[in-house]
Formats: structure tokens, sequence, C-alpha cells
């Protein structure tokens, strides 16, 4: 998954040179979804996804929610294509699979939920449903674009920092599809962090009705006491580091260096020799994100022994109100 390039935060010559490049994404768009199989499940499904490019916070949130579910007395389990994985699927995700089989994404929800990856989303709810009697719902992380599977319950996740960018289309932006078409099928939208590019106001600009929700990250009182009288050098190959870094500091953690790499990247051993290194320079303890630590975890040798993974979980303001919402739905389409 590719950075944002700073281009696409405003409208501006370059953005506008690539608007005919974005009107060949969405031809492209509209014929795929046109012979997309667009197949109901026995199984209630739910889609959680985001209109834009990375970063929105789509994976936590599918955790976050699947443990309401749990609550709820649903089973479930998670969908996802596999992020950078070598396999295909569609194939349940075990403890004997790593990063490099199924990416880190998908790892990370394997050691929550019972998990499966699929570059075609409808064979792998085929599947699930063969092999899963007792299981009664599925939730995709990502996959509003796609119409292979039809949902009972779709879910839009902004990131409050970024919002939609300029709200042009790729390549000349960072949507996917323009808000006006995804706003069409969403049911929820949930905020996460404060709503620094005004996107509600254009989201009931165009679905004056539809419920919002506000959500922010938080790390575990365990770790953040364990980092609270050191330095820290903090480094993160994700969407947008400076919400990870900005966590850090927002729990009052003293944050002397950071260091970005692309979104979801592979680390080897000399770059986090490296990092080890400046961090013992600084006299720093050394952190990281929870799924870049996935992969380090899996490499061999004792390089990840210096490095902290810092868990985080998405806390929902008015959770009571989101749990009926959540039921309301679930109840209709069961």
């Amino acid at each position: 998954m590719m950075q944002q390039p700073k281009f696409w935060k405003n409208k501006n010559l370059f953005s506008d040179m690539l608007l005919p490049f974005s009107l060949v994404y969405i031809i492209l768009g509209k014929i795929r979804n046109f012979f997309e199989k667009n197949y109901k499940s026995n199984l209630l499904v739910i889609c959680v996804g985001n209109f834009t490019i990375g970063g929105s916070g789509k994976t936590p949130t599918v955790i976050y929610i699947s443990n309401l579910l749990k609550k709820l007395n649903f089973n479930t389990v998670v969908l996802l294509k596999g992020y950078q994985g070598k396999l295909n699927g569609p194939i349940k995700i075990t403890s004997n699979h790593n990063s490099i089989d199924a990416g880190d994404e998908a790892v990370l929800h394997s050691k929550i939920n019972e998990t499966w990856i699929s570059n075609n989303r409808y064979k792998a709810v085929k599947l699930i449903e063969d092999r899963n009697k007792e299981k009664n719902l599925i939730i995709m992380d990502d996959g509003l674009q796609s119409q292979s599977v039809i949902k009972n319950l779709n879910i839009a996740v902004f990131n409050g920092d970024e919002g939609i960018g300029n709200g042009r289309i790729l390549p000349a932006g960072p949507m996917r599809e323009s808000l006006l078409e995804g706003l069409k099928k969403i049911d929820l939208v949930i905020i996460i962090g404060e709503d620094k590019t005004n996107i509600v106001s254009k989201i009931k600009k165009l679905k004056q009705n539809i419920k919002i929700f506000y959500a922010s990250f938080e790390g575990k009182p365990l770790i953040i006491n364990k980092l609270k009288s050191k330095n820290i050098f903090a480094f993160a190959g994700i969407g947008f580091p400076s919400k990870f870094y900005n966590l850090l500091k927002n729990n009052n953690l003293k944050v002397v260096k950071t260091k970005n790499f692309p979104d979801h990247h592979k680390f080897n051993y000399g770059q986090l020799s490296e990092l080890v290194k400046e961090s013992q320079r600084c006299n720093a303890d050394l952190v990281t994100t929870e799924k870049d630590y996935v992969k380090i975890s899996e490499m061999n040798g004792i390089i990840k022994k210096y490095i902290l993974p810092f868990p985080i979980k998405l806390k929902m303001e008015n959770e009571k109100f989101f749990i009926d919402e959540l039921k309301k739905f679930l109840d209709e389409k069961n």
C-alpha cells in the first residue's frame, strides 16, 4: 500500500494533470463491479472499510467490533485479502502462517479471531459457510468497493486528521471512489481522532441522517507505565506514522526521535540493527506499532528483543449507542 503523496492534500496543478487517469480508474472499477458475483451469503456480513488509500484505522476497528459482537453472542470470522502476502487463498490463517504468507494484518487478526484471506471474497465466504456451520457472522476488513459479496452492514472509517484529502479519485487524489458514490451504500460512519478537515460537514451535506460515531486510539496502561520515565525512539511503517507518534506524546511519553518507513514495510536485519544502534546513541527505548512488530517478531536472531511493540485499541465515544445501532441492523437482517 503506497504512502499518500503531499499533492493529494489539496487541489493543485499536478493533481489536475492526473484527472484523466482518475477517469480511467473509475471506468475500470465500474467494469470490475459489473462482472463481480454479488453473492448473498446465508451468514451475516459486516464490512469495515474506507474511501481512501491507507491509514484510516480499519484493522483496530474490526478488532473492536468483533469484541463487541462476541459480547452479543455472535460467532465471528474475519475476512480480508491478505495484502502483501504471497498466498491468494481462500485459506484459513493458522499459527503455521506468517506475514510473508498472509500479510501483517491477517496475522494480527488471527491472534484474536478465526481469520481467512482470499483475493476472491466470494470463494472465501462459500468456504466459511461450508466449514463453519456454527459461525453466524463474517467481518470483512476492507472491501467497500467490491460487490462480489452482499453486505448486511457497511461501516466507513475516516482518519480525522486527514479526512479525504483533496477529495479526488486515484491517482489525482487519495479516493478509491467519490464521497457521494461511497456514502450511498454506507450505514454507519466512524471518525477516528479529531475532525481536523471538517469531514463530518461534508458527509452530512451528502447524507444528512447518517449516524456518525467518534472514536480514538489508546495504549495499554501497562506498556505506558513501563515507558513513563524513559526516552523513546519510535518508528513505524504505517499509512500515517505521525498518528502513532502523537499517540505516544499524548500519553505523556517522551519521544526524542522518530523514523518513518513505507506502509506495510518489510524490515530487514540491517535496518533494525541501525535503529538499535541509533536508539542506544540517544539512550532511548526502541518502540514500534503492534502491526510492524508482527513482521519483526518473525525474524531470526535477538534483534527483536531490543524493540518494544506498542499495542493500541479503539475507544468509542457513546459506545452504548454504537452497540444499539449494531443490534438494530443485525436484528433487522438476521
